[in-house]
């Protein structure tokens, strides 16, 4: 059960630390119509391997194949510290007057997680 809650914590934490942001640059989460082309791509690319995680997730639990143990706790450590650390980069560019270096450093962390 832990590793469907780091499945979905990265496409829970990043809406709502975006709606909390004090940030006048960044569009309200309602107001679809004014986000940027980025947004938009951030938000599918994050739907999708949202979708992929809760799918991975109920193979496994529906008997599809069955994982050991110590295969599940790896699983959901990977899981775990790759959504966190994402939430976490993301959350400092948002602080950031100049998130390009920090949105870099989440973009290689992420492709060599």
């Amino acid at each position: 059960m832990w590793s469907l809650a780091a499945v979905l914590f990265p496409a829970v934490a990043l809406p709502l630390l975006l709606e909390v942001a004090d940030r006048p640059h960044l569009p309200r989460l309602a107001a679809l119509t004014a986000w940027p082309v980025k947004l938009w791509v951030i938000a599918l690319a994050g739907s999708v391997a949202t979708a992929a995680g809760l799918l991975d997730w109920r193979f496994h639990r529906c008997g599809g194949r069955v994982i050991s143990r110590a295969e599940r706790r790896a699983e959901f450590a990977a899981l775990a510290l790759g959504g966190v650390l994402f939430v976490l980069l993301v959350a400092a560019s948002l602080c950031d007057p100049r998130p390009a270096l920090l949105l870099w450093i989440t973009i290689v962390a992420m492709g060599v997680a």
